[in-house]
């Protein structure tokens, strides 16, 4: 947005900023890589349930259906390329201090879409985004952890079209 601002006319941002805090990419790291093999649908949607414990259960169970494929052998494991489980994926990023300027940079509202018990995006990096940037909002959403869209989903969907009115 900062580098194409004609673009836009608005930026939403689901729980994330310039950087993560580091107890959530801790638990996201231990998450994916952990169990990738499910016996069927039910075994999954229970995995991910001890993993999301804050997730909604009709949310949560969706997102698991529609990231699932079939094995060879009949059982299921996750869509996404192994890679991005076994940790040998490459990509580059920009550097926090590149993102920050980025941000602060960004011409357009901005939402900021915060899990209340997030571990990803703290209330502290919630804070320092909004010192960066003044067109940016911060808008809490009760009891979400990281994952707002499958812990808050009528929430987000509600907060993204009164933003964009």
């Amino acid at each position: 947005v900062a580098r194409h601002p004609e673009r836009f006319t608005h930026l939403v941002l689901g729980d994330i900023g310039p950087e993560p805090a580091p107890a959530g990419v801790a638990r996201i790291q231990a998450s994916v890589a952990s169990r990738d093999d499910f016996t069927d649908l039910d075994d999954a949607v229970a995995a991910q349930t001890a993993l999301n414990p804050t997730a909604d259960p009709a949310a949560l169970r969706h997102r698991v259906a529609h990231n699932l494929a079939p094995r060879a052998d009949g059982r299921l494991t996750w869509k996404y390329d192994p890679a991005l489980r076994d940790g040998t994926a490459r990509y580059d990023n920009h550097p926090p201090d590149t993102l920050w300027a980025l941000l602060a940079a960004v011409p357009v509202p901005v939402l900021l879409l915060r899990g209340e018990v997030s571990d990803i995006c703290s209330a502290e990096i919630a804070e320092r985004m909004r010192a960066a940037n003044p067109r940016l909002t911060v808008l809490v959403l009760p009891g979400a952890g990281h994952g707002i869209a499958t812990d808050a989903p009528d929430a987000v969907a509600a907060a993204i079209d009164a933003f964009l009115a």
